[in-house]
């Protein structure tokens, strides 16, 4: 059905978005936060997406003998326009999920600290100093 020619070069990607959907998964059940949810819809939606794309050549081609030779030409377009649009969504997903996990750790201080340098009711004691 599939040719070697057609699973070898989308492998790669399909492993990316099976990793980024694993890590996605342990994360929205370990925080339940909203970028871990948004990762997880991002990854989920890229991951199909891509196994989508298996089939598209024979719908394509199933469609294109549906509307003849002229049609070919619109099909194929509005097929790839569709799924190019829905990858742009998950892909707007994973940003806004990057950027809100960014924003997120500097609102609520996990962000390391440099301790102060004079902290009241710390000061060094003097001992025998004279003059004052």
């Amino acid at each position: 059905m599939f040719g070697v020619a057609e699973i070898v070069p989308r492998l790669p990607l399909i492993l990316v978005y099976l990793a980024g959907l694993v890590v996605a998964i342990i994360l929205a059940v370990r925080y339940r936060s909203t970028p871990a949810i948004l990762a997880l819809i991002g990854f989920g939606v890229l991951f199909i997406m891509s196994l989508v794309g298996f089939g598209r050549g024979p719908l394509v081609t199933a469609l294109a003998r549906r509307a003849g030779a002229r049609g070919f030409v619109a099909t194929s377009t509005s097929i790839g326009c569709c799924c190019g649009a829905i990858d742009v969504l998950a892909i707007v997903c994973l940003i806004v999920a990057l950027w809100q996990a960014v924003s997120a750790g500097g609102r609520k201080g996990q962000a390391p600290q440099s301790e102060p340098a004079n902290e009241p009711g710390q000061e060094t004691p003097t001992v025998g100093t004279s003059g004052e």
